[in-house]
């Protein structure tokens, strides 16, 4: 079966009843990159250049950077951040952090009101088991960030787009503002987008918009350039279907490396096959629910790297 056709199967029914579906994907393999973009009930349409909330992806350029600092000896993974909690804990969210209880805000997006300060204020009253297993935390890539200013003596925001600049030589790829008119689609069907501040603690969890090019290009450059392959190796096992690496997640029993993104509004994958050297990345303007769902960019993106 050609690619196009795959995709299009793959697409047909989490494409149905979206009114409004752009979901562009890419697709890389050792002979070349096609791009594809697909439509309400799963029809191709022209490929525009479409900015996207990129929701969790963010993780895995914020671990890309430790994964710079860890070379340059500016970081250890082992280093503690706080009480005994290591960077590496944080990376590969198995520190029992968890996350800070529900904050009221004006705003759709419901990280945008906490403050440094809250955070500091959380960890300090928190009690650490040594024992936390793995639990998915945003509120992990905020101390990371935190933790990054202290080290460098420099905003994170700052830090990254500096980064993004002139190590991953990434040009559409963004802090999400006010001046980036995105407009994504919620589960129930309605415009959704979230706001944030240039500076906002959260922003290392998921504060970045980007767009089908950008994301085949850092995809590439993660697959071939061997500069970030310790964020790919298993740090820590889990008793979910996949193992930790820095932020990406490992399927068991699998050569399939991922990471996944979602916003009110937007939902990504990112993955690729480590045997192959297959990438896919998939970017939508709708909701969708996380991993095990196939009917999910998460779902599609999986299913094509298992039949490439």
């Amino acid at each position: 079966m050609k690619t196009q056709e795959l995709l299009a199967k793959l697409v047909s029914s989490y494409a149905k009843n979206k009114p409004h579906l752009k979901c562009s994907i890419g697709i890389i393999s050792r002979e070349k990159v096609e791009r594809f973009q697909f439509g309400s009930d799963g029809m191709e349409i022209p490929l525009t250049d479409e900015s996207y909330e990129i929701g969790s992806v963010t993780k895995t350029i914020t671990a890309s950077f430790y994964a710079d600092a860890i070379k340059k000896n500016d970081i250890s993974l082992n280093e503690r951040v706080f009480h005994s909690v290591t960077v590496k804990d944080l990376l590969t969210h198995t520190s029992g952090i968890g996350e800070l209880p529900e904050k009221l805000s004006t705003d759709k997006n419901p990280f945008f009101s906490y403050t440094e300060q809250d955070i500091l204020e959380y960890i300090k009253l928190k009690k650490f088991d040594g024992q936390p297993g793995w639990e998915y935390s945003n509120l992990g890539y905020a101390v990371l960030g935190l933790y990054l200013e202290k080290v460098y003596h420099k905003k994170y925001a700052d830090l990254i787009s500096d980064f993004i600049d002139h190590e991953l030589h990434l040009k559409q790829t963004v802090w999400i503002s006010s001046s980036i008119p995105l407009t994504g689609y919620n589960y129930q069907g309605k415009p959704s987008n979230w706001s944030w501040s240039k500076n906002n603690v959260f922003l290392p969890a998921g504060g970045l918009a980007s767009t089908l090019n950008d994301m085949l290009c850092y995809l590439a450059l993660q697959i071939n350039s061997g500069r970030y392959d310790i964020c790919h190796s298993v740090h820590a096992q889990t008793d979910q279907p996949f193992d930790m690496g820095l932020a990406w997640m490992i399927e068991k029993n699998s050569e399939i490396v991922f990471s996944m993104g979602l916003t009110e509004g937007f939902s990504s994958f990112l993955g690729y096959h480590r045997a192959k050297k297959a990438g896919i990345v998939i970017l939508s303007n709708y909701f969708g629910p996380g991993y095990g769902n196939p009917n999910t960019p998460n779902g599609i993106g999986r299913a094509y790297l298992n039949q490439v």
